[in-house]
């Protein structure tokens, strides 16, 4: 038998149907998914461009907004003076500054004292026989502060209009004497320099909980990593704003510990919200505690400026419960601390649950999140 007929027949060739030559092809298949990726692309970019649109209205209008709605409002000061003035003197602050202050009659100059550093008064005046002292505490709103100490200007001008000065002890030429009960840091002369530190601090926070959120595996290695973060942020935090820039005045460890407080609240919001929803877990604490926190924390004047309601939510939020504990370690000595540690205590504790809780958005090796979604971007890509 020769060689010829140990050869396999050649195979038959398929035929394909007329519909179906373009697929077998497959290149106006490879073109139409080109076409289809570029215009998923396009709609996506569409997509974040009316989103970054929206988040600066958003931004705008909240911040500046915040900002425009800060005035007196019931401010609670002190008034000492002579019996039978007392009710005159408060009918003239009421008309030199309408619905800004509560004024509260106290004994003397020293228990007035004792209430603003207690926090009960943002200030106080008192009517001497041949002058006025006016007690301002710049740590406790620097706006209040300023404005207290044009009072009894204000109430001279008022008493020479109306030819008054016999009977308010504040007749035109009196010496006025301005006493700061609890002062700002020397180099903060205006208090600008802590209203910029909180928005700084709390982003640290915000940094903190996402690089743990998407680099660190395990329950207990995020909420460690979260506690540790927070204490380096306080001790570096304290030293820069305390010895260097001279912002806070005050004990170290204490402004340390209350920094350190405030980026475990918000580093572990981060990473709870993170386990509890994935990824859709960090931008929604990025607008709770950006977003609305800061401009209603009451970092620049004091939460005594704010609405009423505003002035609550901003309070009970992670930067608002921040600057009201630096205030009181700053420059009061520790007096009201317990109350926004609290607020800041509690937020550490849920986001801690939730990590412990969730089940979404957990990484099972360190850069797991990132690789995970490097490689479903790349499949979406190649589909």
């Amino acid at each position: 038998m020769s060689d010829a007929d140990h050869k396999s027949p050649s195979p038959t060739p398929r035929a394909v149907p007329p519909g179906q030559e373009a697929a077998a092809t497959g290149r106006p298949g490879q073109a139409s998914d080109a076409a289809g990726a570029a215009g998923g692309r396009w709609r996506r970019a569409w997509t974040m461009a009316l989103a970054g649109t929206i988040a600066a209205a958003a931004l705008v209008t909240l911040f500046v907004w915040a900002a425009t709605q800060q005035q007196l409002r019931d401010v609670p000061i002190g008034l000492v003076a002579p019996d039978g003035v007392a009710e005159q003197i408060t009918d003239a602050l009421e008309a030199a500054a309408p619905g800004a202050f509560a004024i509260q009659e106290v004994g003397d100059g020293e228990e007035a004292r004792e209430m603003i550093w207690s926090r009960d008064l943002y200030g106080a005046l008192v009517f001497g026989e041949d002058r006025v002292y006016v007690r301002i505490a710049s740590g406790a709103s620097p706006a209040v502060a300023q404005v207290l100490t044009q009072l009894p200007a204000r109430l001279q001008a008022a008493a020479a209009e109306t030819a008054a000065a016999g009977g308010l002890p504040v007749a035109p030429g009196a010496v006025v004497v301005v006493e700061e009960v609890a002062g700002l840091g020397a180099g903060d002369l205006t208090g600008a320099g802590f209203g910029s530190l909180v928005i700084p601090l709390a982003v640290s926070g915000l940094l903190l909980g996402a690089l743990v959120a998407i680099t660190v595996a395990g329950r207990a290695a995020r909420v460690a990593a979260c506690a540790i973060g927070a204490v380096g942020i306080g001790l570096v935090g304290a030293a820069l704003a305390e010895p260097w820039l001279e912002v806070l005045p005050g004990w170290y460890p204490a402004n340390a510990g209350v920094i350190a407080a405030g980026a475990a609240a918000v580093s572990l919001a981060v990473v709870g919200a993170h386990s509890l929803l994935g990824r859709l877990g960090v931008p929604l604490v990025v607008v709770v505690v950006f977003v609305i926190g800061n401009p209603f924390s009451g970092a620049a004047a004091g939460p005594i400026m704010l609405p009423p309601v505003w002035a609550e939510i901003g309070q009970a939020l992670p930067p608002g419960a921040l600057a009201a504990a630096l205030r009181s370690t700053a420059y009061f000595d520790g007096t009201g601390v317990g109350w926004p540690l609290a607020i800041l205590g509690a937020w550490a504790v849920a986001g801690a649950l939730l990590v412990w809780v969730g089940k979404r958005g957990r990484v099972s090796s360190p850069g797991a999140g990132l690789s995970l979604n490097r490689s479903v971007g790349g499949t979406a890509g190649a589909a």
